[in-house]
């Protein structure tokens, strides 16, 4: 079960049919069906729970998509999520960035602006370079994903959700 738990109908839960991973949205207040905790990310409360099933019988028209489809619908949300989390990540830094280039430009040590310095124009110019990168990235893979079908996702742009990924880490382990 996945955020919203709190207010919704039905649970997307996952399990096992002859082997294969197998997607179903059972209601969510079915026998066996239990919330167990709220958990928390990034220190502060969600509605991501940590549900339990026991004896939970899923009736077959409950399952969504395919029996075997489980993992590229899985991916699907796993890769929306990569890029909704690298899009606000990438706000906050070109936030910081814009910051910075004011900030530059109204400090006036010495009565002239920090921004005349290359000592300060430099990382500014590679962190924005960075921003513009990474912005380009995310946005190929976001409308892409827009326009398919989410047992699509996995197997048409997790290559580009993965570059993503790595610039973002890239970014993180190597600055300017």
């Amino acid at each position: 079960m996945r955020t919203g738990a709190d207010v919704t109908d039905h649970a997307l839960i996952e399990h096992v049919v002859d082997k294969q991973a197998c997607p179903d949205l059972p209601p969510a207040d079915a026998p066996g069906v239990k919330i167990e905790e709220y958990l928390w990310t990034f220190n502060m409360p969600t509605d991501h729970p940590r549900v339990s099933l026991t004896n939970v019988w899923i009736p077959q028209d409950s399952y969504w998509g395919e029996i075997g489809g489980g993992l590229a619908i899985g991916q699907s949300f796993v890769h929306q999520n990569r890029i909704r989390q690298a899009a606000s990540s990438l706000g906050a830094a070109s936030y910081c960035i814009n910051e910075s280039v004011h900030y530059a430009r109204d400090r006036k040590p010495f009565g002239k602006p920090l921004s005349n310095n290359q000592a300060i124009q430099w990382p500014l110019v590679e962190l924005n370079t960075q921003a513009q990168m990474l912005r380009l990235l995310i946005r190929e893979p976001a409308v892409a994903m827009d326009e398919m079908p989410h047992k699509e996702v996995e197997q048409q742009i997790s290559d580009r959700v993965s570059m993503c990924k790595w610039l973002g880490r890239i970014t993180t382990l190597f600055p300017p």
